[in-house]
């Protein structure tokens, strides 16, 4: 009798053991299933994170290069127009002194009118020489210098047209282009220096 109650004590440990494993394999089962839980919850707010965070750097990035392509832009119409100007007023410049030291030398020369039509085509193809580029930066600064240009351009035309007409008032018209190119040269002058100016101020209040 006693080994049988031996025998059942060993049957019943061996059961409350599997029964202790079975329940060790359980917790462990749920641990391993709540912790792939937990990492793919993890992962996905990650994944979601760096999506975020991708799209804003992408956002920033393309202002960047929006910022930098207009100041690009601004720096490049700033440059344009100087240059426009500075080779509008040499232009209008050597345009009236060319007429100033003919009309000097006109006045002081005895020459037959024939000689002095010559003399005129001579000026004349110098003054037309670089008309066209007058013409492209006005067109660029607009405005007011681009009707004055424009002006003196028509004008250099016409007594072009009266030197080989061979006329004789065209000597009349030399002031009137004079004029015109001098308020083409002194306009494009000032613009040039207010210009250097804001330039000089704008660099100096960035240096602060």
């Amino acid at each position: 009798y006693g080994d049988h109650r031996d025998l059942h004590r060993l049957i019943r440990r061996q059961r409350q053991m599997c029964i202790r494993d079975r329940i060790q394999a359980l917790q462990l089962t749920n641990s391993v299933a709540r912790s792939l839980f937990y990492i793919i919850n993890d992962w996905e707010i990650a994944l979601s994170a760096f999506r975020f965070i991708t799209h804003w750097a992408e956002a920033l990035s393309a202002f960047a290069v929006c910022l930098i392509l207009i100041a690009l832009f601004a720096n490049f119409r700033k440059y344009r127009r100087k240059h426009a100007l500075s080779q509008l007023h040499t232009w209008s410049r050597d345009m009236v002194l060319t007429l100033a030291d003919y009309r000097q030398r006109a006045t002081t020369l005895e020459n037959s009118p024939l000689e002095r039509h010559e003399i005129m085509r001579v000026l004349m193809d110098r003054l037309k020489a670089r008309y066209r580029t007058a013409l492209a930066n006005s067109q660029i600064l607009g405005g007011e210098l681009d009707v004055n240009t424009k002006r003196a351009v028509q004008a250099i035309f016409t007594i072009d047209n009266k030197v080989e007409r061979l006329d004789d008032s065209v000597f009349n018209d030399l002031s009137t282009l004079q004029h015109d190119l001098s308020e083409v040269m002194i306009a494009a002058f000032e613009s040039l220096q207010s210009e250097k100016h804001y330039g000089s101020q704008a660099e100096g209040s960035g240096a602060r």
